[in-house]
């Protein structure tokens, strides 16, 4: 439906339609209706990159933004998601060199974002 009929319908809360208007959905929360991925006080925020997530911090929707390889989500004591742990490292093959026909020089390119624990190089 467009938007003039979206508004036209009573608060009923929980409600979800999409609005051709905006090519969006809303949902009703009971006193207005809200933009579902939109930004600002319209609606809801939207992420930016792959991964990130959206929370409820009992007042507004925020985004939570990916983590890095390794690492996983837990909650502070406020219970806001956040990344923790460390960060895999990342090797990178180099080519072979000093090739004969008994022996070549081989390396690695390691980075290493801090302390990772089993890790040996």
């Amino acid at each position: 439906m467009d938007s003039v009929a979206r508004k036209a319908i009573p608060n009923v809360k929980g409600m979800l339609v999409y609005d051709t208007t905006y090519n969006s959905y809303f949902f009703d929360n009971g006193t207005a209706w809200q933009k579902l991925g939109g930004n600002g006080s319209s609606g809801l925020v939207a992420g930016v990159n792959v991964g990130d997530m959206l929370y409820w911090d009992g007042t507004q929707w925020n985004v939570a933004p990916a983590g890095q390889p390794g690492q996983f989500l837990q909650f502070d004591s406020t219970r806001k998601p956040i990344w923790t742990g460390d960060q895999y490292a990342t090797i990178t093959t180099l080519p072979a060199t000093n090739i004969t026909d008994s022996s070549a020089t081989l390396g690695i390119d390691l980075i290493d974002p801090g302390t990772v624990s089993g890790f040996f190089a």
